[in-house]
């Protein structure tokens, strides 16, 4: 297996980023796929040449593949789809290299621009300099991509986001993305379901997530803050397991930030009959 790793490590100030070379870092090998990383570890101070002033702190870690045989994967395709969702279509550029740079040079132009000046002014209306709410201007963002499995005919990605930019807590977010070998074609819900097979796969999924929570029915689970105001559904954030498809559930989506994130699995006899395909 290749094991290559490019790694963006900023120091202050931002113009001393530097391509080095990332020892130790093991990626993983799924069908003849080989891949490469890309790492950026990077604070930044709101002010520039002011350390002292409060800072951003970038960490990205980028698996993507860099080589597989055609009967394997399209990997041009992948990639594409891969650096879309993680960074944006603004910071498209050629290659990953130059999207994570350009995705990273965006970032902290953002902060700069939409924090320095309001810092400068607490501060100044401070007598002894400081402000009172620095930790406001302190922000975070992280952005890990890694392939987790090929099951099935599928490379499945997790695409996982933190970040903080200001406000009571950070935000958490996973996204899976599960790429059709070979062709590599980006899986959407209406590529593995038959059309209408909604009331009866979130059917399926209610009686899970009464499991899940060990509730004897709604009334409890509203109890206990999941589906308030709202029904359940098949999330179109899923993963198509070896055995079972996955539907996972960010923070908000079916229950309060309290709660955390959920997953629930189906195992693919239970829902045969609703697939456009044998898995």
């Amino acid at each position: 297996m290749k094991k290559h790793v490019a790694c963006l490590q900023a120091l202050i100030p931002l113009a001393g980023i530097v391509l080095l070379s990332c020892n130790g870092h093991k990626n993983r090998q799924y069908d003849n796929i080989q891949f490469d990383s890309i790492c950026v570890s990077q604070t930044v101070p709101l002010i520039e040449n002011d350390t002292a002033s409060p800072s951003c702190d970038l960490q990205i870690t980028y698996v993507y593949p860099a080589q597989a045989d055609t009967a394997a994967l399209n990997i041009k395709k992948v990639r594409e789809s891969l650096l879309l969702f993680c960074f944006g279509k603004e910071n498209m550029q050629p290659d990953e290299k130059t999207t994570v740079e350009s995705f990273r040079d965006a970032y902290v132009r953002e902060y700069r621009n939409g924090l320095s000046e309001l810092y400068l002014e607490d501060v100044k209306s401070n007598k002894d300099g400081e402000t009172g709410t620095r930790a406001w201007y302190t922000y975070y963002q992280t952005i890990e991509a890694r392939p987790v499995s090929a099951a099935k005919g599928y490379l499945a990605y997790e695409v996982n986001t933190h970040n903080y930019r200001g406000g009571a807590h950070g935000m958490y977010d996973t996204r899976y993305l599960n790429f059709r070998m070979p062709d590599g074609h980006l899986m959407e819900i209406e590529d593995v379901f038959q059309p209408g097979y909604e009331a009866a796969v979130d059917s399926m999924l209610f009686k899970r997530l009464l499991e899940a929570t060990h509730s004897a029915d709604r009334e409890e689970l509203e109890d206990k803050a999941y589906l308030l105001d709202m029904d359940m559904y098949a999330s179109r954030n899923f993963r198509l397991g070896e055995d079972s498809i996955h539907f996972f559930y960010n923070v908000y989506e079916i229950a309060p930030y309290s709660c955390g994130t959920t997953e629930l699995a189906l195992p693919y006899g239970s829902i045969k009959e609703w697939m456009k395909t044998e898995q």
